[in-house]
């Protein structure tokens, strides 16, 4: 549930004041995306707390004499949440603690921490409007909150070192159920940790990484297929990632983004990179031709007519880790400008290429996102037009920041069509903020273009 709705209680009551204004004591005039107050102060404006209820409950609704894992998980998730209120995360937004080793740098400094916007100042001529900073920097930069289901619901699933009884998959097997289990929580937790740079909640050496049974073969079969298969016991279910490039997401932050991992020479760097890169391309090959991704995607680059939604997943999925392994070449530009190794560059050019390549397939594959994909689907685009305009402001003289500059303008059109049937307030406020959001980002860009050419403009 997005943290901006207004929430109810069990009861069905709803919030009448957002958390800022309720803490102040103050009225509130619920307004959305941000009340009057939250606007004017540049805050998030969010309903995390719980309606208090005046009716005590019986003991029997006592949560600790609840058995069903589910109510614990929802009150375990309520208590954390309502740890982290909207001060603690301005700070946190603000502050250093997101450093160099954290994937959603691009080009080695956070933007929207007060380094990353002295940055962009330096760069442009201009700060970043207070408004988009606040309501989309601590999104972008508030990875905690989106840790926490996948940290509860691995916990629970308790996944076991002992191997399936059968070696033919057989969903009514309870240790094969288990192992389905097990293989959500460990894909959705790996590609998180990929996305928000944090470590995962669940270590590889502790984990029994045997796939299920004819994993890869099925996983193909499901994919190519033009209808929904048969499901039954014997069916091998689609898992939210293709799981042999969620174990390379796994390796990729132990080896680029961990703690040990930003200890690295530049030449340990890129050989861990290169390490990475074989490793993708090879998994990249095993896949069948027909929804094989191309290394790069061109406006000229032929569409297959089958194109799924299962096969555009995987292509956008294989693009957005192209993008994560040699992104972490940024840190060497950071780090020492002009003096950095031969191969940085060209790793950090297929960053570059792979976020083009992302926005440019996007649109090609719109119209077979369903609903249901929209939170996934977003953060792609997203992560692009960033790494572009952190380029575009590294290197605004550079002769691909007038078509990088495009990609940017043309991206609020691209937010506007996706085909979503009917948006939830969430999804209706979240594409109110890329739309502005992304218009910011192509202003700035341009500033920095005419900063570096010298034609200065006289306001921005």
């Amino acid at each position: 549930m997005d943290a901006r709705a207004p929430r109810k209680s069990n009861r069905g009551r709803r919030a009448k004041a957002c958390d800022s204004c309720s803490r102040r004591k103050i009225q509130c005039d619920a307004d959305v995306p941000q009340c009057n107050w939250c606007k004017h102060h540049d805050l998030a404006c969010t309903y995390r707390r719980l309606v208090a209820t005046t009716k005590k409950k019986s003991p029997d609704h006592k949560i600790t004499q609840t058995p069903d894992s589910i109510t614990r998980m929802e009150v375990i998730l309520a208590q954390r949440l309502s740890q982290h209120d909207d001060d603690t995360q301005f700070e946190y937004l603000t502050s250093s603690q997101s450093d160099l080793r954290n994937a959603t740098s691009f080009t080695g400094i956070p933007l929207f921490s007060e380094k990353g916007q002295a940055w962009i100042e330096s760069r442009t001529g201009s700060r970043m409007t207070p408004q988009t900073l606040c309501s989309f920097g601590r999104q972008w930069h508030s990875p905690r909150r989106l840790y926490l289901d996948p940290d509860t619901i691995a916990a629970s699933a308790q996944p076991s070192s002992s191997p399936p009884t059968s070696p033919v998959y057989d969903k009514s097997d309870r240790t094969h159920h288990l192992r389905d289990l097990f293989w959500t929580c460990y894909s959705l937790d790996k590609d998180l940790c990929i996305r928000t740079g944090q470590p995962s909640c669940l270590s590889d050496i502790h984990c029994d990484l045997t796939l299920p049974p004819d994993y890869s073969v099925m996983q193909n079969r499901h994919i190519q297929s033009h209808t929904i298969p048969d499901l039954g016991n014997r069916t091998v279910p689609m898992y939210p990632w293709e799981l042999l490039l969620s174990q390379l997401k796994s390796r990729a932050y132990d080896a680029l983004y961990s703690p040990m991992a930003h200890r690295k020479s530049q030449c340990e760097l890129l050989e861990s990179i290169r390490v990475l890169d074989e490793s993708l391309e090879q998994w990249r090959l095993s896949l069948p031709p027909d929804f094989r991704p191309t290394l790069t995607f061109g406006k000229m680059t032929p569409v297959s007519a089958d194109v799924s939604m299962q096969s555009s997943m995987v292509r956008l999925a294989y693009y957005h880790f192209v993008a994560i392994i040699h992104r972490a070449s940024g840190r060497c530009m950071a780090q020492s400008p002009g003096n950095y190794h031969e191969g940085v560059r060209s790793s950090f050019n297929l960053s570059l290429d792979a976020s083009r390549s992302t926005l440019v397939y996007l649109r090609v594959a719109l119209h077979v996102i369903t609903d249901d994909c929209f939170w996934v689907i977003i953060y792609y685009p997203i992560s692009a037009i960033l790494a572009l305009f952190s380029n575009i402001l590294s290197s605004p003289l550079d002769e691909t920041a007038p078509g990088d500059l495009e990609i940017l303008k043309s991206a609020p059109t691209l937010f506007r069509i996706i085909p979503i049937r009917k948006l939830t307030l969430a999804e209706l406020t979240h594409l109110k903020l890329l739309d502005a959001f992304s218009m910011e980002l192509a202003r700035l860009g341009e500033l920095a273009i005419q900063k570096a050419r010298g034609n200065v403009p006289t306001h921005g």
